[in-house]
């Protein structure tokens, strides 16, 4: 019995020891399958790690090659920039520049009209010398637009037509009253619509002309003679043409109204006594005498 139990033992020691390595080999063989599962799972994760590692390497190198395109294109950008900002700078110089020439032609161009504008209106002198030269020349036909000719020569009985309807020998007669007429402008004034102008002349003393050229037609008079319009007008013009006849320097204030925008001298008898000096004082006493 005692041989039954032992051999039972044995046996039953046996079978655990089998079970306890089969176990063993069990559990060996599930942590070797456990491991090798792992692997597995490792491997599998890490192939799409490297792939997004290997793409996003990927992806760099390009980033990294295409970065220095970039850079050249920005640099070139900003050149472009600089350029047109320097070629803007003379562009818009070269306009403010225009603009300014433009103004300044403008101006110009408006003060030569203004200029020739005042050339086209004389000014109150310059009318005063003009009337004066064209009396001295014998201009009796433009002397008109500056003065009224036939009521400034009546008091000297020459003729008074227009130059058209006289004949040379007429005009040169009647130059005889300003070929010796000098003046000199001394000061100007103007206000308004009326303009006074002072003037030193000096011509020939008609004081001592009108008197006697009086006293010759008191003498034909008193001789019985028949004394004709040409004939009285002769007896002026010899006096004229007198070698010995005195010339007389005169200040007269000569007085110029604004009539459609041009100035014309006032015919009185301040302009007389300044063209022909004497020749009112010379009547004034005749007039006395016989009146």
């Amino acid at each position: 019995m005692a041989e039954d139990n032992k051999e039972k033992n044995v046996k039953e020691n046996e079978i655990k020891n089998k079970n306890e390595q089969v176990k063993e080999n069990v559990s060996k063989e599930k942590k070797e399958e456990v491991k090798e599962t792992k692997k597995v799972v490792e491997q599998k994760q890490e192939k799409p790690v490297n792939k997004e590692v290997k793409n996003t390497e990927k992806k760099e190198e390009e980033t990294k090659k295409f970065e220095p395109v970039k850079s050249e294109k920005q640099s070139n950008a900003k050149v472009k920039k600089e350029k047109t900002k320097k070629e803007k700078a003379p562009k818009e110089k070269k306009e403010k520049k225009g603009v300014a020439v433009r103004i300044i032609v403008i101006v110009i161009i408006l003060l030569a009209i203004i200029g020739l504008i005042y050339l086209a209106i004389p000014s109150p002198e310059k009318v005063v010398n003009n009337a004066f030269s064209d009396l001295k020349n014998g201009d009796f036909e433009n002397i008109e637009q500056y003065i009224n000719y036939d009521e400034l020569v009546e008091d000297t009985g020459m003729n008074t037509e227009s130059e058209e309807q006289m004949s040379q020998e007429e005009i040169d007669r009647e130059r005889l009253l300003y070929e010796d007429l000098e003046w000199r402008i001394k000061s100007v004034q103007s206000e308004g619509d009326t303009a006074t102008v002072e003037v030193e002349t000096t011509n020939k003393d008609y004081r001592t002309i009108f008197n006697n050229y009086f006293q010759t037609l008191i003498q034909k008079v008193f001789s019985n003679e028949d004394l004709s319009d040409e004939q009285i007008e002769e007896a002026f013009v010899q006096e004229l043409q007198k070698d010995d006849v005195e010339r007389v320097t005169t200040t007269q204030t000569i007085t110029l109204t604004k009539q459609d925008g041009k100035w014309r001298i006032t015919v009185d008898d301040s302009l007389k006594n300044a063209i022909y000096p004497g020749l009112e004082d010379a009547i004034n006493s005749i007039n006395n005498i016989v009146g």
